[in-house]
């Protein structure tokens, strides 16, 4: 979308703790401030509750936060209003 001229917020995946930290040290802002999305393909993210008991697939934390809630997101099942009960990984 940046190519057309749309405002695009940088962005990077992660897949490992160590990327998520990586990512989190490039993106941080002048606060240290980074925001955490779970990607999954349903929308409600924000709202939604891991099988694990975590609330919330979106999160703004301090970059200094990243591994606290990495280790409750990272290869956990989300559970949203679009997602059904059995949620997406």
């Amino acid at each position: 979308m940046a190519r057309f001229g749309v405002n695009v917020p940088p962005g990077l995946p992660a897949t490992t703790m160590a990327e998520a930290k990586a990512a989190a040290e490039k993106l941080k802002d002048a606060d240290g401030e980074i925001v955490i999305k779970s990607q999954i393909l349903a929308g409600g993210r924000g709202l939604g509750t891991f099988t694990n008991g975590f609330k919330g697939g979106v999160h703004v934390i301090k970059a200094s936060e990243t591994e606290k809630y990495v280790e409750k997101m990272l290869g956990q099942t989300l559970v949203t209003k679009q997602s059904g009960a059995e949620g997406k990984p």
